[in-house]
């Protein structure tokens, strides 16, 4: 997946719990306030070349964003959220701690070209924007790395109820054998938590002020 993809493996610190609920038939995030408020929830990853590394890698889940019903925790607007999705993509040394550094090798309108370097392995991405809607993340196959998407869309049902739809796709279309379900399970459990951090990081920006204006 974008961000080294397949090759990221994440650990998690931190006390805070999620609570699942379902909504379009993918599993929905809702994130507490102690995460949602708080730096609670740290995420770090160790890139390794994964033997397993072909394996299928095609889900979607859903992230809550405000919770008009919980007055603790900070109603985001949707240009915060998504000055916020755009951030991740400019500067993501922000978002991904095992990330080393990101060069952007190209610019256009609604496009980025990157390089991202996790130690000695070098990941090229591509990157589209559709403005308020959603942001595509492309890693096209390079050497041991095959090819594979991030989708990001923002989603809001009603006005001010504001979602992130996540979605990966590898682009295997083979069956899931049941050794690659059980380690599947937990890469999607790593990148689901990836995403939870994504939203955390988001939020604290937004509570400082730093999404108020849009990124330069």
């Amino acid at each position: 997946m974008p961000d080294c993809g397949m090759l990221l493996r994440v650990q998690t610190r931190g006390h805070g719990k999620v609570r699942r609920g379902l909504r379009d038939g993918a599993p929905l995030y809702r994130i507490p306030p102690a995460i949602a408020g708080v730096s609670d929830l740290s995420v770090r990853g160790k890139v390794k070349r994964e033997k397993h590394a072909a394996t299928i890698m095609k889900f979607t889940h859903l992230i809550e964003i405000n919770m008009p019903d919980n007055p603790l925790v900070m109603m985001i607007t949707r240009e915060q959220l998504w000055r916020g999705l755009v951030l991740r993509a400019e500067q993501p040394t922000l978002f991904v701690m095992a990330l080393d550094a990101c060069e952007i090798t190209a610019r256009a309108t609604d496009t980025l070209s990157r390089t991202l370097r996790f130690g000695t392995l070098h990941v090229h991405d591509h990157v589209t924007f559709t403005p308020q809607q959603l942001v595509h993340y492309h890693v096209p196959q390079q050497e041991s790395i095959p090819a594979s998407d991030l989708t990001m869309t923002i989603e809001e049902p009603q006005p001010g109820a504001l979602f992130v739809r996540f979605e990966y796709d590898d682009h295997n279309e083979a069956l899931e054998t049941e050794e690659e379900s059980f380690y599947n399970g937990f890469r999607r459990e790593a990148y689901k938590e990836a995403d939870i951090d994504t939203i955390r990081v988001i939020r604290e920006l937004a509570q400082q002020g730093g999404l108020d204006a849009p990124i330069q």
